[in-house]
């Protein structure tokens, strides 16, 4: 089984018990391309999984963009009661990062949402 590289993962905050949720991986090469796996899950037992590769070319660069960027380590955020968690997370090489924010990034932190919008743009997600 291939290791997950970058993992995004938006989680509403709004309603009572588990609600929608979406999390996008793009998991190691195997043969030219990389594997993207789309997986959403609607409450308790509805789950899809999606599954397709995207160009070595793409991913690399998302890949290489995050490893390259440099954000503020406890940045101050706009003050946001609902939305979606947004979690991105890259495993790579054996280093873990992971970044959150709820909605709206905080300053500094551009970078880390244009990446978040390209993975969901690459999985065919609606904005």
């Amino acid at each position: 089984m291939a290791n997950t590289i970058l993992r995004l993962t938006i989680a509403p905050t709004f309603g009572i018990g588990p609600g929608e949720k979406t999390r996008i991986d793009i998991l190691e090469r195997s043969g030219d391309d990389y594997l993207l796996k789309l997986t959403e899950w609607k409450g308790y037992r509805e789950k899809t999984t999606t599954k397709k590769t995207i160009p070595t070319v793409k991913a690399e660069k998302l890949i290489g963009t995050l490893t390259a960027a440099v954000v503020p380590a406890l940045p101050l955020g706009p003050d946001v009661c609902d939305g979606s968690i947004i979690t991105l997370e890259l495993n790579y090489w054996g280093v873990r990062s992971v970044f959150s924010w709820n909605s709206v990034p905080p300053d500094g932190w551009d970078v880390l949402a244009d990446i978040a919008d390209e993975l969901c743009s690459l999985a065919g997600l609606e904005e």
